[in-house]
């Protein structure tokens, strides 16, 4: 069942207008954080907002086929994503503010730009401790004579508008506020997300994984394994081969530089090495 009433976005698109993903936003996004609950029933947006993204952004038509799917049932939206196109972001809002049934959003990571757009259509907004919302002012590159520039400034002053009203109504913060957040690119970890009203709780810290835990915990101990075989004097080439071989990438004898049975006598070595430690 629908709980709340949220003003719908303009989605008029304008020719002259691309987005873009900012590279400070797309420099802190952690691509694998995810809900540790997430089911085959969660619509997850872990991706850039818009299909000109890497050629693998979430979009509007596939969230417009997914809902379909859903019928009026109630659904969860987990979003882990750096945002991406406004026009995207906004159509995907309205679609889940028109949903019939209870939208439950989910931030394991971060929500920012467009996608802090998608997750204002939540009924109810969840957000990990660790999770971020970013707000800010649209923005986008242009081209056109100067009629077209001064009518774009225009357009885009409408946009903030558009935005400031979504965030106001499912804040309540004033208007003022919302507006100065958006002029200064504002980011809110999960607790200040719920003091202002961007979320309703935060999540349980069980609840929040990072994906292929196991795969990072390996990588981790590969880099432990490469520093202390590089203090004892080995060269880059040397480690490769003996981490390889060590965990069985490769046969000793197959396509590794070096005699096999020295390999092997350095990875005795690599064992002792990491015994003093």
């Amino acid at each position: 069942m629908k709980l709340k009433k949220l003003p719908v976005l303009n989605t008029l698109n304008f020719s002259n207008i691309e987005n873009r993903l900012e590279k400070e936003i797309f420099s802190r996004w952690q691509e694998d954080l995810k809900a540790k609950d997430d089911t085959i029933d969660t619509i997850t947006i872990y991706e850039p907002i818009g299909a000109g993204f890497f050629n693998e952004g979430f979009t509007a038509k596939k969230m417009a086929a997914l809902l379909e799917a859903a019928e009026d049932k109630d659904v969860v939206v987990s979003i882990n994503s750096p945002g991406g196109s406004f026009f995207e972001g906004a159509t995907i809002y309205n679609l889940l503010s028109d949903h019939p049934g209870k939208v439950t959003v989910k931030i394991p990571g971060m929500a920012a730009s467009a996608a802090a757009v998608i997750a204002m259509a939540g009924d109810e907004i969840l957000i990990s401790k660790i999770g971020f919302v970013m707000i800010h002012n649209v923005w986008g590159c242009l081209c056109g004579n100067k009629a077209e520039l001064r009518q774009a400034a225009d357009d885009f002053e409408s946009f903030d508008g558009a935005l400031a009203d979504v965030f106001e109504a499912r804040t309540g913060l004033e208007r003022d506020e919302i507006v100065e957040m958006l002029d200064n690119d504002t980011w809110l970890n999960g607790k200040e997300a719920v003091e202002k009203g961007f979320a309703d709780r935060v999540l349980p810290a069980k609840s929040v994984d990072k994906a292929d835990k196991d795969k990072k915990t390996k990588a981790e101990a590969r880099r432990t394994i490469e520093a202390a075989l590089g203090k004892n004097g080995f060269s880059r080439k040397e480690r490769e081969n003996i981490f390889k071989v060590a965990i069985g990438e490769r046969d000793a004898a197959d396509g590794v530089t070096g005699d096999p049975d020295s390999i092997k006598g350095q990875i005795q070595e690599l064992l002792m090495i990491l015994k003093k430690k």
